[in-house]
C-alpha cells in the first residue's frame, strides 16, 4: 500500500473551485465552438443541408445546385447604454470581497486514453476515437480537461456514405469530472463522472455541390456534448493510473453549417464508447 498524504491530496475546501474551474472551461470550449461556426457562415442562406447532401450523391441526375434559402440578417444592435454603465473610477473593493487565491491540493497528471463506441446513432462500420489529458487527482475526485479526434467510417449503402466520402472527423474538447464513491485505493477503484464539451465535424461531399455561385466539396458543423460516466481503476499507484470505463453520451448539432446551410439534417447523435485510459502524475 502507499503512504497517504495528509491532509487529503484533494481537500473538499477546494472541491467546489474544482467544479467550477471545470464548467468554466468546458463552457468556453462550447462557447468558442459556437463561435467558430457562426464566423464561418455567410450572410445568404445557402438553404438546406438535406438539399446539399442528396445532390452530392452519385445517383443525383439532376443539377447540383442547391436552392437558397431566405437571407439572414447580420445586423446587430448596439446594446443600450445609460450613465449606469459606465465604470466607478476610484471605487475599491470592500475587504470582505477579496478573493482568496486558488490552491490546488491534488497532484497533475497527463494522459492519454481511447477506445470505439459500441453503440451509435449514426450508422457506421467501424470508428475510434482518441483524446490527451491533463488534470488533476484526488483521493474522492479527480478533474480532467479533454481534446482529441474521432473517427467515424459511415455504413455502407447508408444515406450519409452515399452523400459524403471516406470518414466524418470530429474535433473535441472539454472537461470532466470524476467522485469515487468509496474513497482512494490502490487498485479496483470505481468511479462516476460528467462531461461537457464542445467538436465540430467535417466532411467531404461525395460529389461538389453549387450554391450562390460557389462550388462547395466539403463542409463542417460544430455542436455540444453531454455525457455520463462509470469506470474502474484497474491501477491507481502514485504515480501511474489505467482505468477502463463506459460513456454514454449525446451530441447536439448546431442549426447552421460552417458553409451556411441550414442543419436539417443532423439529428441529436448518441452513443456508448468503452475505452481504455493511462496517465502519470
Amino acid at each position: 500500500m502507499r503512504k497517504k498524504m495528509t491532509p487529503s491530496r484533494f481537500s473538499a475546501k477546494y472541491a467546489p473551485r474544482a467544479r467550477k474551474v471545470t464548467l468554466a472551461v468546458a463552457f468556453a470550449v462550447t462557447l468558442a465552438m459556437a463561435g467558430t461556426s457562426c464566423m464561418t457562415a455567410s450572410g445568404a442562406s445557402r438553404g438546406s443541408l438535406s438539399d446539399a447532401m442528396n445532390k452530392a450523391r452519385d445517383d443525383n441526375e439532376g443539377s447540383r445546385s442547391v436552392p437558397s434559402g431566405p437571407p439572414r440578417s447580420n445586423d446587430i444592435s448596439p446594446p443600450a447604454t445609460s450613465d449606469r454603465d459606465a465604470p466607478v473610477v476610484g471605487r475599491s473593493r470592500p475587504d470582505h470581497e477579496t478573493s482568496e487565491p486558488v490552491q490546488w491540493d491534488g497532484d497533475l497528471f497527463f494522459g492519454a486514453r481511447g477506445g470505439i463506441n459500441a453503440v451509435s446513432s449514426i450508422p457506421r462500420d467501424a470508428d475510434g476515437w482518441g483524446d490527451l489529458l491533463i488534470g488533476l487527482s484526488g483521493n474522492t475526485m479527480d478533474v480532467d480537461f479533454f481534446a482529441g479526434v474521432k473517427v467515424v467510417n459511415p455504413r455502407e449503402g447508408s444515406s450519409i456514405e452515399l452523400s459524403t466520402r471516406d470518414n466524418l472527423l470530429f474535433f473535441r474538447a472539454g472537461g470532466e469530472m470524476r467522485f469515487l464513491p468509496f474513497g482512494d485505493s490502490d487498485a479496483f477503484a470505481p468511479y462516476f463522472g460528467v462531461g461537457l464539451g464542445g467538436f465540430a465535424m467535417f466532411w467531404e461531399y461525395q460529389n461538389p455541390v453549387y450554391s450562390n455561385g460557389d462550388k462547395i466539396y466539403g463542409d463542417a458543423i460544430s455542436g455540444v456534448s453531454l455525457s455520463a460516466s462509470a469506470g474502474l481503476y484497474v491501477i491507481r499507484s502514485r504515480h501511474v493510473n489505467v482505468a477502463l470505463s463506459v460513456t454514454p453520451e449525446i451530441s447536439f448539432f448546431y442549426d447552421t453549417t460552417f458553409q451556411g446551410f441550414t442543419n436539417d439534417y443532423f439529428a441529436p447523435y448518441g452513443t456508448v464508447a468503452l475505452g481504455a485510459e493511462v496517465f502519470f502524475k
